[in-house]
């Protein structure tokens, strides 16, 4: 894998993830280095049983309302939060999830022409979930392992903006 673009992404995470404002620059930069058609930036609350997207590059614009609703469908979700944080993987194969989960696929799935997902678990505790999904296209392939360890590279920067971010949230509801 292209040492510069490992490098490039790391740095985009320090500078666009602090303030939570810019993922959506880090997930273009990854898509366009991987030939990805599509990234999301997961949040889920399992107290709340909320539904979030942080971040999104190439999705459209309803998908974020969408997710929030259907949000509870959410394989890739499923799949991912039964392992740790850090764990990387291909989670997602349309041609299964047609059959195993249908209105997951009839619902995100198709209409998004997301075939593939591969995921990156950033966040993995009682309280949320926070996790990376990588999109490819029905007629791509799934990512490969040298993608795989990519997003791998990329687990303890995110872990850290978010793990500060975390301590800053904690300390303001202290505060109210």
């Amino acid at each position: 894998m292209n040492q510069t673009l490992t490098l490039n992404l790391i740095e985009c995470i320090y500078e666009k993830g602090f303030d939570h404002q810019n993922w959506n620059k880090v997930l273009e930069e990854l898509c366009i280095g991987i030939d990805a058609r599509s990234a999301g930036l997961f949040f889920i609350n399992f107290k709340k049983r909320t539904f979030r997207v942080l971040g999104e590059y190439g999705l459209p614009d309803e998908f974020i309302t969408t997710y929030q609703k259907l949000g509870e469908l959410d394989a890739t979700a499923t799949v991912m939060a039964a392992l740790p944080a850090g764990s990387v993987r291909p989670a997602i194969d349309h041609t299964i999830s047609k059959i195993e989960h249908p209105d997951f696929y009839s619902q995100l799935l198709l209409p998004n022409n997301v075939g593939y997902i591969s995921a990156l678990n950033i966040c993995n505790n009682d309280r949320y979930f926070v996790g990376l999904g990588v999109h490819r296209r029905m007629e791509q392939t799934q990512l490969n392992d040298d993608e795989l360890r990519l997003l791998g590279k990329l687990y303890p920067h995110f872990r850290r903006v978010f793990e500060f971010s975390d301590i800053l949230e904690q300390l303001k509801d202290k505060e109210d």
